[in-house]
């Protein structure tokens, strides 16, 4: 079976949370606003990383072609009907055994330039939708678009029709205040816990550097780097209006030399030669902040 190695934004909350994929699926491709049957429900109250905690048809989510930017895209959104906070669903989309050489024309723009084309047959193509937005019980994620793995080119709706879904994965944050990420098999109908759940949600670090800025208040706090020159965080479930108050904090201490700025981002530096680098993303919910030794 083949398994494919993929990344979820825990990989940026928690970095042992980085590795989630499945081998390839059977049955019918479902259209767009359908769910998959699933196991019996948990009891209320169930513990996350004891039992199967939230369930794939809690989660009602939809691949559809629709406009971002001003492009037409094959996009995947979602309303988050269970009971815990998601930070990410990723849904691998497998082709069905079905396809035939005939059907495998639909993936001919992909090859049209040869300086780009993808370095796998058309056989092995598959799709991946991958949100990340920051989504609280009963709340909706809007859509963010598919991609096509291997290729430069992103997926169309005549390309989805040839898959099925194949694996999933659920970053959410427990009600102990810890993440998890819950894995969902189409083929099999069944779930597992990546071996790594139950990481502490906020985390922040008692280091020199990181005393240059302020710690920043949010739902879930991952530090990815963190040495003598170098100090780097995500914050996640926060909006633009969390990022001006930071950003004002960031200069009260001393971030104001050589400054650039505009309503998502931030950069200036300190006396002391430390730059600070801070970006506010809409497609993740989240703020990242890096600060850093000038050379």
């Amino acid at each position: 079976m083949r398994r494919i190695a993929t990344s979820f934004v825990a990989a940026a909350l928690v970095a042992t949370l980085a590795a989630c994929g499945g081998g390839a699926g059977q049955g019918e491709s479902p259209v767009a606003g359908t769910q998959t049957p699933n196991s019996a429900q948990e009891p209320a109250g169930a513990v996350p990383g004891e039992d199967d905690s939230i369930k794939i048809d809690e989660i009602d989510w939809v691949v559809e072609e629709t406009v971002i930017d001003g492009d037409r895209k094959l996009a995947m959104s979602y309303a988050n009907n269970s009971s815990f906070t998601i930070l990410e669903l990723r849904i691998e989309f497998n082709q069905r055994e079905d396809v035939t050489d005939e059907d495998l024309a639909a993936f001919d723009e992909a090859y049209a330039d040869p300086d780009w084309s993808p370095s796998v047959e058309a056989t092995e193509l598959y799709i991946i939708g991958d949100n990340q937005h920051y989504v609280e019980p009963g709340e909706e994620a809007g859509p963010i678009a598919c991609s096509l793995a291997y290729a430069f080119t992103g997926p169309t709706l005549e390309q989805y029709k040839l898959m099925e879904p194949n694996m999933a994965g659920i970053v959410y944050l427990g009600g102990d205040g810890k993440l998890y990420c819950e894995y969902y098999d189409f083929l099999n109908d069944s779930y597992s816990q990546s071996s790594s759940s139950g990481a502490d949600a906020v985390e922040w670090s008692e280091s020199d550097i990181s005393k240059l800025v302020p710690e920043i208040d949010a739902p879930v706090v991952n530090v990815s780097s963190d040495d003598e020159d170098r100090f780097v965080f995500n914050a996640y479930g926060l909006t633009l209006d969390d990022f001006a108050p930071y950003v004002e904090k960031c200069k009260e201490l001393g971030f104001t030399e050589d400054p650039g700025e505009d309503e998502d981002w931030y950069t200036a530096t300190n006396e002391d030669g430390y730059e600070i680098w801070l970006n506010f993303y809409a497609e993740t919910d989240s703020i990242y902040g890096r600060v850093s030794l000038e050379e």
